[in-house]
């Protein structure tokens, strides 16, 4: 091994001072390498943007791992109620809209705005954001990082909640992203109202009533017993106005926009292959950077201090010689920093 290592890896007269990693082929094709592997990196992220990351992220997935996470700590687990599945998504597709990531808009809507707007008629109330997250787990458990988030998790008072997963590209700076929003909430009881009622009694009354009958010889009066009709009580009362036809037309007016969310979440399905092909690139083309980097270093430096240590090499050979491994040396270091390409494409990083 030590011998192959000399003839073909260090700098001795056996080679002609010409080892493997400093031959024209050899350079040029790390260089074709790394060119091509670059590529397939830009695409990749490329990529990534243009899905905005969404291929795994799933409402069900979001509020069961929540729901496990309350019970693990003796609380009760949410129930998902569409009043505030509508305001998750009215409040999405706002941020994105009016391109902000924020709970308060630019334009002065506050989270409790979109309970309102919803009709849910909220005792507590609270709301979690999250930004351009992978997949569930990571954004569940950002969520769990942070102490404001954690707490809206582990609230006692929150027995509803509601979700919504939306991707789009913001007006001002034309940039693709995926918000998660989740509204907590408990709903207040309506109270019933006791309306004062008319009743007439029933009743059944006899009245003896007097029939005068006249004949030739005599006059007897007879007693007829007269029953009087029954009369039911009559309750009226004002029955409560229901909110039925209200939420019916609410949800005419949203119906597009939940139609829009239903389609986000089938494309999502089909962007799920191909993110999970871009993952197995990315993946693959970061061990190619990794090992022609960490190799191409190590010959690069090995290199250096071999030469350094010829005494019998002129010093213009020398110096050529140096010059040959410190392209070496680039050529490594440029395939380590090619696994910083998300930073070059500028993905933006998950938020909250």
């Amino acid at each position: 091994m030590l011998k192959l290592i000399r003839r073909y890896f260090a700098y001795n007269k056996e080679n002609h001072y010409a080892p493997l990693q400093t031959s024209k082929f050899v350079i040029g094709l790390f260089l074709l390498i790394l060119i091509f592997n670059f590529g397939l990196e830009t695409i990749n992220c490329y990529l990534m943007k243009q899905n905005s990351l969404t291929a795994s992220l799933n409402t069900i997935n979001i509020i069961t791992e929540i729901n496990k996470i309350r019970v693990a700590n003796g609380l009760a687990p949410l129930v998902e109620n569409p009043k505030l599945n509508i305001a998750a998504l009215l409040k999405a597709q706002d941020m994105i809209a009016n391109d902000y990531f924020n709970h308060y808009s630019p334009t002065g809507k506050t989270p409790w705005d979109w309970f309102s707007i919803a009709q849910y008629n909220y005792k507590y109330a609270g709301e979690n954001l999250a930004l351009n997250f992978w997949n569930d787990q990571e954004t569940v458990q950002a969520w769990l990082d942070s102490p404001t988030h954690k707490e809206n998790i582990l609230n006692p008072n929150y027995k509803e909640t509601g979700l919504a997963i939306l991707s789009g590209t913001t007006s001002t700076t034309k940039e693709n992203r995926t918000v998660v929003v989740q509204m907590f909430g408990s709903e207040k009881i309506a109270n019933v109202v006791k309306t004062k009622s008319t009743a007439i009694a029933t009743t059944t009354k006899k009245v003896k009533a007097t029939i005068n009958t006249t004949t030739s010889t005599t006059t007897t009066t007879e007693p007829i017993e007269i029953a009087s009709i029954k009369t039911v009580n009559s309750t009226i009362s004002n029955a409560p106005i229901t909110q039925k036809e209200n939420e019916k037309t609410l949800l005419k007016n949203i119906s597009s926009t939940i139609y829009t969310q239903s389609e986000n979440k089938n494309k999502t399905l089909a962007l799920g292959v191909n993110m999970l092909k871009n993952n197995a690139i990315n993946k693959s083309g970061k061990v190619i950077n990794n090992s022609f980097g960490l190799g191409l270093l190590f010959l690069g430096i090995f290199g250096i201090i071999n030469i350094n240590s010829q005494n019998t090499i002129a010093n213009t050979l020398k110096r050529k010689l140096i010059l040959k491994n410190a392209l070496v040396l680039f050529i490594g270091l440029s395939f380590l920093l090619n696994n910083f390409s998300v930073l070059i494409t500028k993905i933006k990083v998950p938020t909250l």
